[in-house]
């Protein structure tokens, strides 16, 4: 028999577990009430067997699949989805008993909230691909998860991607800025304060290589001396170090990430010099970062230096990824093809790319009439020529 008595009063043994308490929290009252709390937990034992897993069961289980095959933090976010959303909207109950009046309760809950209509659609994302996992491996079948449609766009989301704008900057700008920086680089060499010196150069090389590039700070973060052929002007961004790890190398964001990059003139010029200057520091490595050395400055530094510079050399006050919508704006207005300027920014697809930069191609597109009425206009065509005096 597993039920015990001790100074502390009734107790259960079930595997390998002491139980003092019924489900309410109380205490048992005595043997009979011990048995019968016991009677239930080998009822609830035998049930679980014969059925499928509840979803927070569900959601657990998945979870533990996931991890090791995907992101920590996309194992995060998939845990705010099931914990804050679907166990918030449904009831937990087996995943075979859900029917189309949950799929709908769950698309009104979601639709009652002030949620972007990506965010939701991740959500449906994630559970559709839980419980396409639950077919394969609990043999869950004609589950009404897969008939849950994901949200369309309504057109406010769709005039925001099309009117969407960010703060960049142009090449004057980054010269006001990289003029402003240097000048105190060389107060604190005039006055051999080689701290603040190492600091400001490693800085500046992180704009210099992001406005560079159009790399992600992550990536940025991520490369080392060895990733740059000096030979050849080549970037190889192959990794990037994640914040939120600690600052410790993590695979890029996806696979079309992984590319090589050839540097502008200017930036090789400045890296070149930068990693002569490393070299004269003790312990230098090619596995030191280019931009940091040892260890790179901590997200925090990066933005009390920019919020400075920015202030002192009276430049648009961007954040540090619209240093990388800034390389690409001016990419595109200097008429790169949208295809090119993808590929350089490791979006896995050009489409990607064309919904970011909407505002941009859409002026680009303004100008078009422009240029062909201009060319036109200075053809020696006699057609044309009538046409544009009328």
């Amino acid at each position: 028999m597993s039920v015990h008595k001790d100074k502390s009063g009734i107790y259960i043994k079930h595997k390998n577990k002491t139980i003092r308490k019924n489900d309410k929290g109380e205490r048992f009252g005595g043997k009979r009430e011990a048995q019968a709390y016991e009677a239930l937990l080998k009822t609830r034992e035998a049930e679980k067997k014969n059925r499928l897993p509840l979803l927070s069961e569900l959601g657990e289980e998945y979870l533990a699949y996931k991890k090791g095959r995907v992101k920590e933090e996309s194992i995060e976010r998939y845990n705010r989805y099931i914990k804050f959303h679907l166990l918030k909207y449904l009831d937990d109950k087996p995943i075979d008993q859900y029917t189309m009046q949950d799929i709908d309760l769950l698309r009104t809950e979601l639709n009652s909230h002030d949620l972007a209509t990506n965010y939701k659609n991740d959500i449906i994302t994630a559970t559709r691909a839980m419980f396409k996992y639950a077919r394969l491996y609990h043999d869950l079948r004609n589950s009404v998860f897969e008939r849950l449609d994901k949200f369309q766009d309504t057109f406010d989301d769709v005039q925001k991607k099309v009117n969407k704008k960010f703060n960049v900057w142009d090449f004057a700008d980054f010269d006001r800025f990289y003029r402003c920086v240097w000048a105190d680089i060389e107060k604190a060499m005039a006055e051999h304060d080689q701290k603040q010196e190492f600091r400001l150069r490693n800085f500046l090389m992180f704009f210099v290589i992001s406005f560079d590039t159009g790399a992600r700070k992550a990536e940025v973060w991520g490369l080392r001396i060895k990733d740059y052929d000096q030979e050849h002007h080549l970037y190889d961004i192959n990794k990037q170090i994640k914040q939120k790890l600690d600052y410790k190398f993590d695979t890029l964001k996806n696979r079309f990430s992984i590319r090589t990059i050839e540097a502008g003139n200017f930036a090789h010029e400045k890296i070149l010099e930068h990693i002569q200057y490393l070299k004269t520091l003790n312990g230098y490595s090619e596995e030191w970062f280019i931009f940091g050395g040892p260890k790179n400055l901590p997200n925090t530094s990066l933005n009390h230096f920019k919020e400075k510079y920015v202030e002192l050399a009276n430049v648009p006050d961007i954040t540090i990824h619209e240093i990388r919508h800034s390389h690409a704006t001016l990419l595109i207005d200097l008429g790169v093809p949208i295809e090119a300027v993808s590929k350089r920014l490791g979006h896995s697809n050009v489409g990607i790319t064309q919904q970011v930069y909407a505002h941009v191609l859409k002026r680009k597109n303004t100008q078009l009439v422009s240029v062909w009425n201009d060319a036109i206009s200075k053809s020696e065509c006699e057609i044309f020529s009538k046409s544009s005096q009328t």
